[in-house]
């Protein structure tokens, strides 16, 4: 089914008038009648996700149920076109929240390979809480009671960030000390002077690794375009989770 067959039906079924779209959407009422017959090219990106919340605001929706409707106009659309586009649209989203948590730029494509697709999932529709703090904010029988509880507990090389509360509404079982923001300030030239080491890793045409678990790694020994790291990334899923069947 063409897109606009397949909004119209949308829009029929609950009983949204076009015009009340169009005017909820910011659109041409004409524009939308002409994409809804079929006689319009595919819309852009931005007019499908202009679309797709407007719908969404007109039905009252909850934040996981507005969130599939978008993704199956965008499937429709042809934006999102099948399980690799859903894959890497789920982790480059899951990779934009972990940075607004202050999580630190080099751990970024290590968490992207070793967390799973439905704790992504979970975090970004508010379902499960996300806490980033240090190895030392937690005892050993603490993270044991988590895996036991279902949770998923991963652990980096590197230092990153004190414990944080989610910002979907969850609460944390203990008070921060610092926030996010905070950390980055106090850290700023910290992280400041690693960007400039990556800066000038990249100029050298260093190596590129990429973690594939626990267990392997993923080196490339030339620059590769965005293209091929989001293949890569996919790539070292996939062995981690092999080297994971027991």
């Amino acid at each position: 089914m063409l897109f606009g067959k397949y909004l119209r039906k949308i829009r029929e079924a609950k009983q949204i008038s076009l015009r009340s779209l169009a005017e909820s959407a910011e659109m041409d009422p004409a524009y939308l009648s002409r994409l809804e017959n079929g006689k319009s090219g595919a819309p852009k990106l931005e007019t499908v996700e202009k679309l797709a919340s407007a719908l969404c605001e007109q039905q009252g929706l909850s934040m996981e149920d507005c969130s599939s409707l978008t993704r199956r106009l965008l499937v429709k659309a042809g934006h999102l076109q099948d399980q690799e586009d859903l894959i890497d649209d789920l982790t480059e989203r899951f990779a934009t929240r972990l940075r607004d948590e202050g999580f630190p730029e080099e751990n970024i494509d290590e968490a992207l390979t070793r967390i799973s697709l439905p704790t992504m999932r979970a975090v970004l529709l508010g379902k499960e809480k996300l806490e980033i703090g240090s190895v030392g904010s937690y005892s050993n029988v603490e993270l044991r009671e988590r895996k036991d509880a279902g949770e998923e507990v991963v652990r980096f090389a590197s230092s990153i960030s004190p414990k944080s509360r989610s910002t979907d509404g969850a609460t944390s079982s203990e008070t921060t000390e610092k926030s996010a923001s905070e950390y980055l300030d106090h850290h700023a030239e910290e992280f400041t002077s690693r960007r400039q080491q990556r800066r000038q890793t990249e100029k050298h045409d260093q190596p590129k690794i990429l973690s594939a678990g626990n267990d392997a790694q993923i080196r490339v020994n030339k620059k590769v375009r965005k293209s091929q790291e989001k293949q890569l990334r996919l790539i070292a899923r996939l062995i981690a989770t092999i080297l994971e069947e027991k």
